[in-house]
């Protein structure tokens, strides 16, 4: 990852962090008919950056999606 740190007076440094991102997360799917599905899912991630101190921070984030799925075409042995 890399970003730039801005501190007053002086130009933006760049800087960078090589950490390895760790990402669970989990879904649900309900089947409203045989080519529509309502699908809901949420996902935790945590990251690193450089915050304005010049230091290695962590940070978590939580995402939550909602959608709609349609199929055009379903395999006749998948269909409900």
């Amino acid at each position: 990852m890399t970003g730039a740190i801005l501190s007053s007076g002086n130009p933006p440094v760049t800087g960078f962090v090589n950490k390895f991102s760790r990402a669970v997360g989990g879904g649900v799917e309900y089947q409203i008919s045989p080519s529509i599905a309502m699908r809901s899912g949420s996902d935790y991630q945590h990251t690193y950056f450089f915050n304005s101190s010049d230091a290695i921070q962590g940070q978590h984030d939580v995402r939550i999606v909602c959608s709609v799925e349609f199929s055009v075409w379903q395999h006749p042995k998948r269909r409900f």
